[in-house]
């Protein structure tokens, strides 16, 4: 007999131990170099040994190629499930109660960087594959485990998997909500740059990854504009202060995906550079195209759809520096709206500053599963069992998961209804109590659906 709790409660100590480890490494993307033993840079890398070397010491054989995926495979059968975790990191931007790197326990909550998105789930689904191993339980399915170190980028590694491997029948991404994501908006990431000479602005700088909204803008300028700097953020209630010569305004971070939760740095420094210079080139072109826009309408990509919420944009990324200026936008769009569409309304929103010329970043088209599926109501119904959550609706998202590139893929927690919102941000954390949970639940899904 396989007995689920009596084993939840024999591993769970081992398993906050282990994600503690994982969250020591600061695991964030420093260089790309595909050929390399490092392809990620060294942070990823360790933090590829670290997964890799607790796979060894569980008996787990490690597959995997390039050093830009990991996975176990445990079971048999003509049918693949997988799951697919990442254990990159967004930048620990803002101030911290605690170190992000610290692991830290405190009142029943882990801190650090990743603790939601995504090593805290990747944990937990990690020893739901081992308990059901340990459990002797014998799977109809082959199983795989996936752990990708290009998620919060690029999306590179799950792409060279899907080169190398099959594609699994079924699979979830521990990378969303609950009770179920089972679509997720197009993802368009572009930048516009180009050479401009600015009489006032010697320096802008901004923003750190595109998917993340900037807490923090500084501005370097040709003259002393401090006394009306600081009754600005009086009059607009900001925060703000000057640094070494260098002009501070603060907002808040969070995900590009839900950018109205956050507060956009940009936006009241772009309001004080027009208030002691009306006709600044470079600030009013920022003022004519994204300034207080979160829906892309002055950009004329504005765009709705019956299974999805509106299309949203992300001013992520102001750069300005010895007459260059580089601005990058991410930009969430609803299905059946195409990105050629929004490339081409933005080349006609930019064609008046024709110093300014569109490179693309990064596209991925929407993804939509059928929510009748066997997988989509499995899950959700293990959801509702042992959550106790008869009404949350399952939904579709404006974020980006590996689910995206999966053909049976759906985006399966670790956001509970009602949480506080804490993925990229500061302080981010889970209680233990959701820990468990999540192991509770993965365990339940992977043995009815691979059992």
């Amino acid at each position: 007999m396989f007995e689920k709790e009596l084993l939840i409660e024999k591993n769970f100590n081992s398993l906050v131990e282990d994600l503690r480890g994982l969250l020591k490494i600061e695991s964030l993307l420093t260089e790309f170099k595909p050929e390399s033993n490092a392809p990620f840079g060294p942070k990823l890398k360790e933090t590829q040994e670290y997964l890799e070397g607790l796979l060894k010491r569980d008996g787990f054989t490690v597959h995997g190629q390039n050093n830009h995926y990991s996975f176990l495979e445990v079971g048999e059968g003509e049918e693949t499930f997988a799951v697919l975790c990442h254990a990159d990191i967004v930048p620990a931007t803002g101030n911290w109660q605690f170190p992000p790197f610290g692991a830290v326990i405190n009142d029943g909550k882990l801190y650090g960087r990743g603790t939601i998105d995504n090593k805290g789930p990747l944990m937990a689904s990690y020893y739901a594959v081992k308990t059901l191993v340990e459990g002797k339980v014998k799977l109809k399915k082959k199983l795989r485990l996936i752990f990708g170190y290009d998620e919060e980028t690029n999306m590179r590694c799950v792409q060279d998997y899907l080169k190398n491997e099959k594609m699994p029948d079924y699979s979830f991404a521990p990378d969303g909500s609950f009770p179920l994501i089972y679509g997720e908006k197009g993802h368009f990431t572009g930048e516009v740059k180009g050479s401009v000479k600015n009489d006032l602005i010697v320096e802008y700088n901004s923003g750190t990854r595109g998917n993340i909204v900037p807490d923090q803008v500084y501005c370097i300028f040709s003259k002393n504009v401090k006394s009306e700097f600081e009754q600005f953020l009086i009059d607009k209630k900001v925060k703000g202060e000057i640094i070494d010569n260098r002009y501070y305004i603060y907002g808040k971070s969070a995900h590009a995906m839900q950018p109205g939760v956050g507060f956009n740095a940009n936006f009241p420094m772009i309001e004080f550079i027009l208030s002691v210079d009306a006709n600044n080139k470079i600030a009013s072109y920022l003022e004519k195209y994204f300034l207080n826009d979160l829906k892309g309408v002055k950009l004329g990509i504005n765009n709705s759809h019956p299974e999805f919420t509106d299309l949203t944009i992300n001013l992520a990324i102001i750069k300005y520096d010895s007459d260059f200026l580089r601005i990058q936008f991410d930009i969430r769009y609803p299905g059946d709206f195409h990105h050629l569409v929004i490339e081409e309304k933005i080349k006609e929103s930019f064609k008046d500053a024709n110093f300014l010329l569109l490179e693309k970043i990064y596209i991925s088209p929407p993804h939509l599963v059928d929510r009748n599926s066997h997988l989509v109501k499995t899950l959700e119904s293990v959801y509702r069992n042992i959550s106790k959550d008869p009404k949350t609706p399952i939904y579709t998202t404006g974020g980006g998961s590996y689910a995206r590139y999966l053909k049976n893929g759906v985006s399966f927690g670790p956001v509970f209804p009602n949480d506080q919102d804490v993925v990229h941000q500061s302080d981010e954390y889970i209680s233990l109590e959701h820990l468990k949970k999540l192991y509770q639940i993965y365990l339940e899904s992977l043995y009815l659906l691979c059992a």
